[in-house]
């Protein structure tokens, strides 16, 4: 296999690419897979939970497979302009600003695959700038843990996240044909490369053994999605008789992080406390209090209660999750609506499609 590259658009195909080739203990998977065909170059990588393809601009001299390992390709990134890459006999001959060789471990037909899946109507489709967009939910998904937790799902015109303690929605205008679930390894990959100018569609196929592609217009991806399914949460947005309370953003979220800034200096398992800020609403007031070993917090935060008039309750929650779903919602005002002590909380900012649930501590 003969083709010719420019460093710069291969160092754009693969910038996204490298995360899904680092860290494997097989050298095969810590390959790319190039394919030079009717004139094309795809790159793949593959690590045997998501498969990645993509084209990047050349020009093919002689068609057929090669391996290219993770650390000759970053000796190849440091050419410049054009290169020439001639594979034969497991051995690459580098020709450009610099010649040089280097073998070439494994066989072609040992490099990993994914079962075909068949394009037809796609399953869901939503421009890249849209799904990046919804990628700020990835705050919510934890590390480990419950396995239908970890990832994005899409169920008919939503996306939502969980840990636990907190539940994001974003309503979209497009419906999913079928709920599936975007694991948190695929979206550590669109982050990447997703482009928060394009609008161009990413479509979705499922595949029944349990196997997704997602292409668009720059890359091609399949995965084995989660085999499971996410927990009925259409009631918990429609809360019973909630008092709805409005907030200007950036005084709660300072005072909230204060509070945290707080428990952090309590030493290494400070994130791991249990200790709520209690929100005490009374006499048109909310007071914020804090008590962790010898620190104590108190503030005074205004607020208005447009359809509930005066309240009398108190309600605690993690700080720390608090701040964190306060700092994701948009706009300069935030809306909680509080029912019960022992009930969620509903969060949300300007958008009316992006609600949030906080459970108490």
């Amino acid at each position: 296999m003969i083709i010719k590259l420019n460093i710069e658009d291969l160092k754009r195909s693969v910038s996204d690419m490298d995360q899904i080739m680092k860290g494997n203990t097989l050298r095969i998977l810590d390959s790319l897979l190039i394919t030079a065909k009717d004139g094309a170059i795809t790159l793949t990588a593959n690590d045997l939970n998501i498969k990645v393809d993509k084209r990047v601009p050349g020009e093919v001299l002689l068609d057929g497979l090669a391996l290219l390992p993770r650390d000759d390709l970053a000796l190849l990134l440091k050419m410049k302009n054009d290169v020439e890459l001639a594979f034969e006999d497991h051995q690459c001959t580098v020709k450009g600003s610099r010649v040089f060789k280097f073998a070439v471990d494994g066989n072609v037909d040992d490099f990993p695959s994914m079962p075909d899946i068949p394009e037809g109507e796609p399953d869901f489709a939503i421009p890249e700038n849209d799904l990046l967009y919804c990628l700020k939910l990835k705050k919510i998904i934890p590390a480990s843990g419950n396995a239908r937790f970890q990832g994005l799902w899409i169920d008919k015109n939503n996306i939502l996240a969980c840990d636990g303690y907190r539940l994001g929605k974003i309503e979209l205008v497009v419906d999913s044909a079928r709920k599936f679930m975007l694991p948190d390894f695929v979206l550590n990959y669109l982050a990447k490369a997703l482009d928060k100018k394009s609008s161009s569609l990413v479509v979705f196929y499922i595949a029944e053994r349990g196997y997704v592609k997602a292409r668009s217009e720059s890359f091609e991806i399949a995965f084995r999605q989660y085999d499971g399914d996410f927990f009925s949460y259409e009631n918990l947005f429609s809360p019973g008789e909630a008092k709805t309370v409005v907030f200007q953003k950036r005084a709660l979220t300072d005072a909230i992080g204060f509070i945290c800034d707080i428990g952090k200096s309590g030493g290494k398992n400070s994130l791991k406390r249990k200790e709520p800020v209690v929100y005490t609403f009374r006499d048109h007031k909310l007071k914020l209090v804090y008590s962790a070993d010898d620190r104590h917090v108190e503030e005074e935060i205004l607020f208005t209660c447009p359809d509930a008039g005066n309240m009398d309750l108190a309600i605690g929650f993690n700080p720390f999750y608090n701040y964190e779903v306060l700092s994701m919602v948009d706009g300069e005002q935030v809306t909680m609506s509080f029912e019960k002590t022992r009930s969620p909380s509903m969060i949300r900012g300007d958008k009316e499609n992006e609600k949030y649930l906080l459970l108490p501590a």
